[in-house]
C-alpha cells in the first residue's frame, strides 16, 4: 500500500541488520545446466551458516538440489561445475554426498519426509537403519526412543510424550524430525 510517511516512521524502519560473519567455503556449484529446467546457476554454502533456495514452483530449485546431492540420474545433468571444499565433485548417487555430509531435505515432509503413525523417534531410527556401512539392521524401541532424546534435546525438539505419533507434533517440529533423520 502506497502511504505519506518514510519507512523511518515505521515500526520495520527501526529494525537494524546485521551482516552475520561466515566461515570458509564449503561448497561452491558454478554454471550448473540441468533437464531445461536450470541454466547457468551458481551458489556457494559457507560452513556456520544456513543456505536455502527459493523460486517459483517448476523453476529447477528442487532439480538443482537434488542433482547436487546426488538424488538425479545422470542424463538430467548437462554441465557445471560442484566443489566440496575446492575437490570436484559429481555424485551419481545419494550414499558417497551423504558420506561428504551433503543431504537432501525434502520440501514435502508430510508426503516423503517422514511416516506419520511412527514416532519421532522410530523415525529416526529409519534414518539410521538407512547406514548401508552396517548389513544388518536391528529395529529397537530403546534405541528409538534413546535417538527421540538425544535429537530432541539437540534440536529443541517440543511433544507430548515420547509415544506422540509425528502426526500430532507441530509443523516446525515434524520438520525438526526430517533433518535430524538426514543428519544422523
Amino acid at each position: 500500500a502506497m502511504v505519506g510517511r518514510t519507512l523511518t516512521e515505521t515500526l520495520h524502519g527501526e529494525v537494524k541488520r546485521t551482516a552475520r560473519p561466515y566461515g570458509d567455503k564449503v561448497l561452491s556449484v558454478e554454471n550448473l545446466s540441468c533437464a531445461g529446467l536450470v541454466r547457468n546457476s551458481s551458489f556457494s554454502v559457507f560452513s556456520g551458516q544456513v543456505t536455502g533456495m527459493f523460486g517459483l514452483v517448476g523453476a529447477g530449485r528442487t532439480e538443482m538440489a537434488k542433482v547436487v546431492a546426488g538424488l538425479l540420474k545422470r542424463n538430467i545433468f548437462h554441465g557445471g561445475e560442484i566443489r566440496l571444499l575446492g575437490k570436484s565433485v559429481r555424485y551419481r548417487v545419494p550414499r558417497p554426498a551423504v558420506r561428504d555430509g551433503i543431504v537432501y531435505v525434502t520440501e514435502d515432509r508430510k508426503f516423503d519426509g517422514f511416516f506419520e503413525t511412527m514416532t519421532a523417534g522410530e523415525n529416526l531410527q529409519i534414518g539410521e537403519l538407512t547406514d548401508k556401512s552396517n548389513p544388518v539392521s536391528i529395529v529397537s524401541l530403546a534405541r528409538a526412543r534413546e535417538l527421540a532424546k538425544q535429537w530432541g534435546e539437540r534440536l529443541r525438539l517440543k511433544q507430548i510424550s515420547d509415544r506422540a505419533r509425528m502426526i500430532e507434533l507441530s509443523g516446525g517440529n515434524q520438520q525438526k524430525v526430517v533433518i535430524a533423520k538426514s543428519l544422523i
